[in-house]
């Protein structure tokens, strides 16, 4: 396997899921494992996890190739970013369903504030301002 960079399956961020998981771990990582005769049945278990997070990245990908067909903005959205003018669909497609929502009432219509990945009770390490259906605005503290 080679170690994954980012990575986003619909409706939620799965290289989150990934760089999360107690099973992440590089092709390195599971050569030293698997060369302890103790830890055989450890390195097996952690090889298929590894694989199935590969399978399900590699599915996503071909999915949004299937939508979009766009080798770059496929990329975009598999590294989780985010841009101004992109449209909500693309937004969950990237980073996945926010974790708080805020709407304001404007003479134009509804404005809304959505928050990913919480720093505290207050502060997200991403906010995106949408408006008709758009992003407008994206303020991004994630470090990349």
């Amino acid at each position: 396997f080679k170690t994954m960079e980012s990575d986003h399956c619909f409706g939620s961020s799965l290289m989150a899921q990934v760089r999360s998981s107690p099973y992440h771990v590089d092709e390195q990582s599971l050569e030293k494992v698997g060369s302890s005769n103790r830890s055989r049945g450890l390195a097996s278990v952690l090889r298929r996890r590894a694989a199935g997070y590969l399978f399900r990245y590699r599915s996503a990908t071909r999915q949004l190739m299937t939508k979009h067909g766009d080798p770059e903005l496929v990329l975009r959205l598999m590294r989780g970013d985010v841009w101004v003018g992109m449209s909500v669909e693309m937004l969950r497609e990237s980073v996945g369903q926010p974790d708080a929502v805020e709407r304001h009432a404007r003479p134009t219509g509804i404005e809304e504030i959505w928050k990913f990945e919480p720093i505290d009770l207050l502060s997200y390490r991403l906010e995106v301002r949408i408006d008709d259906d758009c992003v407008r605005e994206v303020t991004d503290l994630r470090k990349r």
